[in-house]
């Protein structure tokens, strides 16, 4: 329960950690064109709100009332961009910093928020394979946790049927408050690519070890005060993940820039560089365009 990670689980995680690693690249190239921070600030604002909206009509296509409105990986990454971008370009101290600062804050609202003594059958059942203690663990039961309760008062506030209780795949909306630090640990990788001063084998050296303290500080809290949870993205979920693909990262930058093995990998830049074309055809061609 701690070791073993799957494809899928890190597919969303990678799309957050990669639109991070981008930012540094996409805002110098636009710095070098000349833009304006109020501009740059008006881009990253606009962009913000269109991935929000492109989000929300994938879950919704055409049924207003859903169970899921703001957890798409689109309306997750349009939530948290916007403030990551104020914390582009400054010194790692302070993204560290910063990065601590919100993963501390939201572990402790989240192990300080009441749950339900007994929990219900299907919560209890949801924390049993966990390693940190019952005491802790309770509070990341699916479906009695505080990212729940606080769906269950934002989704009620829109129009509805019916009341909504709970969403049945256990995903929360204020996932994107842990997940904005999974793109800023993106942010500060690809600074380090994109900044000189160090050598190709000190950047590689930085990726790998930055990844081995973040699995380390995950395993640890697994046994004791945070498991690493994808679907309400808790902060050892975010160390946890934010470790294999910094590890990723590290080994495509060794293969690629590196040893410079590059024709193979051309089908994954034409998808790299139209990502949100190939996700928004990837939702809609399997059902909603077919149909």
């Amino acid at each position: 329960h701690v070791l073993g990670v799957s494809y899928w689980d890190l597919i969303q995680v990678g799309f957050m950690f990669m639109v991070g690693v981008a930012m540094p690249y996409s805002f110098a190239s636009r710095r070098a064109k000349g833009h304006a921070e109020g501009k740059l600030i008006l881009h990253a604002a606009w962009r913000a709100l269109l991935l929000i909206l492109l989000g929300v009509f994938l879950q919704t296509r055409n049924n207003l009332e859903t169970s899921n409105l703001f957890t798409n990986v689109l309306t997750q990454i349009g939530l948290g961009y916007f403030l990551i971008y104020f914390l582009l370009g400054r010194k790692y101290k302070t993204q560290l910093i910063a990065g601590i600062a919100v993963l501390i804050a939201y572990w402790a609202l989240q192990i300080s928020w009441p749950v339900p003594d007994p929990l219900p059958p299907k919560a209890a059942t949801s924390i049993e394979t966990l390693s940190t203690p019952d005491a802790v663990s309770k509070h990341f039961a699916q479906g009695t946790n505080v990212g729940a309760d606080f769906d269950r008062w934002l989704l009620n506030l829109f129009p509805r049927k019916k009341e909504f209780t709970e969403n049945g795949g256990g995903y929360v909306t204020l996932n994107f408050i842990p997940s904005a630090i999974t793109m800023l640990m993106g942010v500060m990788a690809g600074q380090l690519l994109l900044r000189g001063g160090r050598t190709d084998r000190e950047k590689l050296r930085a990726l790998l070890v930055s990844g081995a303290i973040c699995m380390a500080i995950a395993v640890v809290a697994s046994f004791t005060i945070c498991p690493a949870i994808k679907k309400i993205w808790t902060p050892g979920w975010t160390l946890y993940s934010g470790a294999w693909l910094l590890w990723v990262l590290a080994t495509f930058y060794f293969v690629v820039d590196m040893v410079g093995w590059k024709k193979w990998a051309w089908p994954f830049v034409i998808v790299g560089l139209n990502p949100l074309a190939a996700y928004m055809m990837s939702m809609l061609f399997k059902r909603w365009i077919e149909d």
